[in-house]
This record gives structure tokens, sequence and C-alpha cells, in this order.
């Protein structure tokens, strides 16, 4: 079963922000309803574009012995530590192949972020992204999917007073330090590609389509991700300064510096106004969430209406998502005092609600080094999302499936137990029971033809920005 809302005609869409250039508008219409892409699209992924610059001094990515990648027994003699390597961070960019006009029109820009939950083994290497960035390649975008700094460690205990059904919830255990400081690093990265993109367009455009094969149309920005992903996109699409950024985020600025830190191709701003906020036209949020302060809930908007941008957003995801609530959940942050994990016989003290390693300064705490169990803001999801900006005029879309769980088919559906206790996977032989469930209700069938449908009505929810319409 799918639940659709949509606003096709509040504001967020009007005449001075989308007066398409070029021949964007033949474009699309050339492409027609856009629920089947007719663009070749170059052979990804290809070579990796860097966009972190030489390695300064701040800059640093924690990697812990307790995750290490690939997840083997036993535990590797590789201690936990700091990574500068200076080549670090970079992004695939997918394109069409047979678009004849890029140095006349050049392409609306599609900046991806990938899933992972912000551990040390993701990477934008991830087939259901690839076959997301390819549609919409073929649906007249330039893609880019980006890599960020990862690393945490997970703080797995439950709440105390948790109700029984919820002992296996994500949603009611805590948010470590670690975590906090991983999805800081990540947003960082965020900002610095979204600005490294816009500079190499703006300075290093060559004049022959054949050496420098993409080129997009800075005006006309969309950003998104999924899961872990689609957290920083929003973060970089709706928390434009540092002050809102340390109300969801406290005290982490003074551990890993300012928002924008100078790591990257393309310098910090000189002033939010020089930013490229104004240039995101739409986000799309694959089963994501946004922080919020605590006392906001009651009216999320009032603390992004200050803003000079609030772009219009699609989103997708399961009624059933058991990490990101669709609707709202509390962030309980860790308290503080070592706890012992152990993993592959291996036992490992660590003290979820401070951190040492790889920061500006000695130590951060979360909350101040908290002992007790109170929460401090909100995490908000999809459905509330969307309420949020279609009551206050906002250009919006919800597309949700009542049986899907976190990501598309049922990889973490807790019910599907015919594959011995293991997560069922989509046509993994002895699974039959479990299914393909994740479909949006339109009968389909497999992981890649569902990123198809989707990227059809994501395109199609971008045209109508880019054009003007509906």
């Amino acid at each position: 079963m799918q639940f659709f809302y949509y606003n096709f005609s509040g504001g967020g869409v009007n005449a001075q922000e989308t007066a398409a250039t070029c021949n964007l508008s033949q474009l699309f219409c050339s492409v027609g309803p856009l629920d089947s892409g007719i663009l070749n699209v170059a052979d990804t992924p290809l070579t990796r574009t860097y966009y972190k610059s030489l390695t300064p001094a701040g800059y640093s990515d924690v990697h812990y012995k307790l995750n290490y990648c690939p997840f083997t027994c036993p535990v590797p003699n590789n201690p936990t530590g700091c990574d500068n390597t200076a080549d670090a961070l970079y992004y695939y960019v997918y394109y069409p192949t047979n678009y004849p006009n890029y140095n006349t029109c050049p392409l609306p820009a599609l900046i991806l972020f990938h899933s992972g939950g912000f551990s040390e083994c993701s990477s934008p290497d991830q087939d259901g992204l690839d076959y997301f960035c390819k549609a919409m390649a073929s649906r007249g975008f330039v893609v880019f999917s980006v890599s960020y700094r990862v690393g945490i460690l997970a703080d797995r205990r439950n709440i105390p007073n948790t109700p029984d059904d919820h002992k296996n919830d994500p949603k009611w255990q805590y948010v470590s330090a670690q975590q906090i400081l991983g999805i800081y690093r990540a947003v960082q990265d965020a900002r610095g590609a979204i600005r490294s993109i816009i500079k190499r367009q703006v300075n290093e455009t060559s004049g022959d389509m054949w050496n420098d094969p993409y080129r997009i149309d800075t005006n006309y920005i969309f950003i998104g991700g999924m899961s872990a992903g689609s957290h920083i996109a929003m973060n970089a699409a709706y928390y434009p300064t540092q002050t809102m950024i340390n109300k969801v985020f406290p005290n982490v600025s003074t551990a890993l510096g300012g928002i924008d830190p100078d790591f990257y191709y393309a310098a910090p701003p000189a002033t939010g106004d020089d930013d490229y906020f104004n240039n995101i036209k739409g986000v799309v949020n694959l089963w994501g969430s946004m922080f919020i302060p605590k006392n906001k809930l009651s009216n999320p908007y009032s603390f992004f209406a200050g803003n000079s941008n609030n772009p219009p957003m699609i989103s997708f995801a399961g009624v059933q998502d058991q990490v990101f609530d669709i609707h709202s959940q509390p962030i309980y942050f860790s308290p503080k005092g070592v706890q012992q994990v152990s993993n592959c016989n291996t036992s490992f003290n660590i003290n979820f609600g401070r951190e040492t390693n790889c920061l500006l300064t000695s130590q951060y705490l979360t909350k101040q080094d908290v002992n007790d169990i109170s929460f401090y803001e909100y995490g908000i999801g999809s459905e509330t999302i969307f309420h949020m900006l279609d009551d206050n005029g906002i250009f919006s879309e919800l597309n949700l499936d009542c049986e899907m769980y976190h990501g598309l088919d049922n990889t973490d559906d807790p019910n599907c137990t015919a594959c011995g206790g293991s997560y069922s996977k989509l046509n993994q032989a002895g699974c039959p029971p479990c299914g393909y469930q994740s479909n949006f209700g339109v009968n389909l069938g497999t992981i890649s033809q569902t990123y198809d449908y989707m990227a059809g009505r994501i395109a199609t929810f971008f045209q109508a920005i880019i054009t003007g319409t509906t």
C-alpha cells in the first residue's frame, strides 16, 4: 500500500526562481513525463574527482579499532587513530553522453550523499546508489555521488524504561559522542563538496565538452541522499548558519572547528550570502531525518523560518521505519562512564559520552558529559517534514510505503525470519516468504525497478521547479 501526499500549488516555485535557462524546458519536454529515462549515461563509476585540498593541520577522520573493515574475526591489530590522507574525499559524476548542448545549455546538477550510518565500511560504491544515479542521469541531470568522512562508535544501549515492544528498536538507543562528531564531520564535508562542485564549474570550464564532459547550471543545484546521506543533505540545505548548527550539535564546534573549515577545493564563503544556499532549488529525502531543538517540536518550521531559502522537498519513506521514525523521535545523548563492548571475543572499554580522538581540543563531551537520561532534541522524520513544509506553502511531496522499514526491500525487517535469523536479501535462495515489499504500491519486483520509478517521480518534481509548471 502507498500513501502519497503532495502540494503543487504552494510557495517555493515562482517565476523569479524557476525561469528556465537555455532550452532546459525543451529538454524536459523531449524527455516527456520522465517516468522512463531516454538519455544514455556514461559507464560509471568514473574516475574519482577529489574535492579536498592538501592536508591541513585540522583535518582528520577517526578510525576505530572496534570497527575494522571488513568485519571478520579475529580483530585485526590496527589501533584507533586519525587519518589525514591528502586525497581522502572524492565524488563520482554520472552524466548523459548523448546530450548535445552541454556548451550552450548546461544541465541541472543533483548532488547525492550515500547511506551507511556513518560507519567506516560505507562509501558511494553501492549498487542501489549506482542504480539511482544512472536513473537520474538518464532523465537529464548531471549527478554527483559524494564521499565524506566516516567513522563512529554506536551506543547500542537502550534508554531505561523503554517499552518492551521497542527493546530492539534503534529509535530507543542512545546517540553517542562519536556519532554526533561523525555527523558533524560529514556535514562539513557536504558543504565543502557543494561549494567545490560549483567552483569547478565556474572556474574551470574548458569550452571543450570532450575534455570537460559534463557541464552544470549552477543556478539549479539539487541535493539529497539515502538514510544517513539524506540527513547530511538536509543539514546542508536547511541549516545555513553556525548558530543553527550549534543548537543541534551542542559543543561540537569547539572540538572540530566551524561548520565551514578551510579543508576543501573551494574555500569557505566570506559571508553566508556568498554560499550556495540560494542555489539549492530542491531536496530529495530518501528515508532520512532532521534534528531540531527540543522546544521546537510543536512548531518545527519556527526553527527554519528565518532562512532566506527553504527549498522544496520530495521524500520517500517506510511507515515501519525503526531507524528514523517518520513522525519524530527524542534524541538521548549517551551518559558518561566507560562501558565494555565485546566483538570477536575481544573486549573494548568505551566511553560513549566523551571522545578524545582526532579533535582540535583535548576532548568532546555530550552536553558536558551528561549522567542522566534527559533528551535534548528531536529527530523529525519524513511525514513531519512534509507537513512542516506543506503547511508553510513550500512545494513538497511525500511517498510512503506501508510495509517498508528503513530502505528498500526488507533487509531490516525484524519479522522476516525465513533466512535462519539473518536478514532477507532480494532474490536470495531460501527466503521466498519474505518477498519484496518496498515498491510504493506500484507492483515492482526488484530494487532497480523501484529506484527507476522513484527517479521518475523525483525528476518530474524537479522538472516542475525548473520550468515553473506543475
